[in-house]
């Protein structure tokens, strides 16, 4: 039962689904590893969907009881500070925000955003107060903005990386001593 709460499937890229054609392979190739190709075989015959749905329930009901306690622990220990990337934590978030509602625990919005602001690094705490300022409403709307952030981030260090502080400086003023005859 433990094996079923780990997961061993490679996850999805990004949602883009760069990586589905490897990744439906892979999840098909396991399932068949673990020997529940049978359960596609029992069932394929049974045209009643209520039949389907009560024999399904039967063998599969109990994955709730499984899942709950892990994907409730790994919500409470989820950090957005713990993450590199924001696709990262926003990968996290959905998964364990879906795994709650398939055991019937709903998480709104404002908890997903509230998680978020009390997770941020401490030295992102002028970004905080912008964002909460802003008075996001959507979690999407708040990840859309922590990416364009994240993406100027990049490329301010980019630049800077491609252009050292005091490069120009050098080369404006050999420029300007040559043009005043003194160089």
């Amino acid at each position: 039962m433990s094996n079923l709460a780990k997961l061993e499937f490679v996850v999805l890229d990004d949602m883009m689904g760069k990586n589905y054609l490897s990744w439906i392979i892979y999840v098909e190739m396991r399932i068949e590893s673990m020997g529940l190709i049978g359960l596609k075989c029992k069932h394929l015959t049974v045209k009643d969907t209520l039949v389907l749905s009560k024999s399904l329930k039967e063998r599969c009901d109990h994955q709730k009881a499984v899942i709950l306690p892990a994907t409730s622990d790994e919500c409470d220990n989820l950090r957005f500070k713990d993450l590199k990337k924001v696709n990262d934590y926003n990968s996290a978030m959905f998964r364990i925000v879906s795994q709650l509602k398939f055991c019937g625990v709903n998480i709104t919005d404002g908890e997903m955003l509230e998680k978020t602001y009390s997770t941020l690094h401490a030295s992102h705490i002028t970004l905080q107060q912008q964002y909460c300022l802003r008075g996001y409403k959507k979690f999407s709307e708040l990840i859309s903005a922590h990416l364009v952030t994240e993406k100027n981030n990049e490329l301010l260090i980019k630049n800077h990386q491609s252009h050292p502080i005091g490069r120009a400086t050098f080369l404006g003023a050999s420029v300007a001593f040559s043009k005043s005859g003194t160089g």
